[in-house]
């Protein structure tokens, strides 16, 4: 069995993959920026979305209006052009009034009739929420029950800006470059969403770590100070030093002293290291007895294996008696 050297680490460079976060979001973060600065100061957001061919009915259309920004929408004027001539328009639930081209008002649950084939819309103020909405039902004439129309265009005009509509669509199948392109438009279309997990990216980095750096810390004391323990009754017995191999010590205590030395009182982190390289030697020295005891091995002076078993129990006393364990748990 290949044991590695006390000096051996394999420590991962947090300063570089911190350096390349920090970089990435100072990148990416002032791009954002303007959108950052919409939410700030509160605008609207409209959105329109029409689905074809409603409870499966291809002369049907919903309409579903919302504002997910965060001030309320005025002055919005929706223009709609149809596959087919509009025959009337159904308003089905609104939190808010609505009127056609023609000021006339859309009740709840009255057919209007249109003839024609686009509709004009008028609602003179959408306020932000969830339960805010409004949702039209289009009936066209000349339409076939058993065909899905799509070609719809939709475009809506409001005091702070405009809008087109969405037209609900099924999914393409899935490609590589169809996937790129959807994660691009995603981004681009919760650009707020985005920019603010990109920049908690950092801030979440940090806790995992200190949560992950605080759970092994007190997990590897618990088992240093337990493994100290059982070792301090094993040198004390010297009727059998053939069965001294700390291998699960020494590579906790080894990890431990890799991760947080820096973290340690100057003295503690020297009893610590020279006690890591005793047991280090305990591990090979426990192989030899082994090997001995086998009769594989010849050569070995017990009596040289048993000083070294006593410079070793004086480090393990001194580690449990003078490091103050607790206070490394907490920190």
């Amino acid at each position: 069995m290949t044991t590695p050297s006390p000096g051996e680490s394999g420590k991962i460079d947090w300063s570089a993959i911190i350096s390349v976060i920090g970089t990435i979001s100072a990148a990416i973060i002032p791009l954002l920026l303007p959108t950052f600065s919409d939410q700030i100061l509160n605008k609207p957001d409209p959105n329109v979305v029409v689905s074809p061919n409603l409870d499966g009915d291809g002369r049907k259309a919903l309409i579903h209006i919302t504002n997910h920004g965060r001030s309320p929408t005025t002055g919005l004027s929706l223009t709609m052009e149809a596959p087919k001539k509009i025959m009337s328009v159904t308003n089905l639930f609104s939190t808010e009034d609505i009127e056609l081209d023609n000021n006339e008002s859309l009740k709840m649950h009255e057919p209007t009739p249109i003839d024609q084939s686009f509709l004009k819309l008028k609602i003179p103020k959408l306020v932000p929420g969830d339960g805010s909405m409004i949702k039209l039902e289009m009936l066209m004439m000349d339409a076939q029950q058993n065909h899905t129309y799509y070609n719809y265009t939709v475009s809506a005009v409001y005091d702070q800006g405009s809008i087109i509509g969405k037209v609900l669509k099924p999914a393409p199948p899935a490609t590589a470059g169809q996937i790129l392109v959807n994660f691009i438009n995603y981004i681009v279309e919760n650009s707020v969403l985005v920019g603010m997990e990109v920049a908690l990216i950092p801030l979440v980095y940090f806790i995992l770590r200190w949560l992950t750096n605080k759970f092994f810390k007190r997990r590897w004391i618990s088992q240093i100070v337990n493994g100290l323990i059982t070792l301090r009754v094993t040198f004390l017995d010297e009727s059998n030093p053939s069965t001294y191999q700390p291998y699960d010590e020494y590579f906790t205590l080894n990890k431990f002293l890799n991760k947080f030395k820096d973290q340690l009182d100057i003295d503690d982190r020297i009893l610590l290291t020279d006690l890591n390289i005793k047991l280090f030697w305990h591990s090979l020295a426990g192989e030899y007895a082994r090997l001995k005891a086998s009769n594989q091995l010849e050569g070995l002076k017990l009596k040289q294996l048993l000083r070294r078993n006593r410079k070793t129990l004086g480090l393990i006393e001194r580690a449990l008696r003078t490091v103050d364990w607790a206070k490394y748990k907490k920190g």
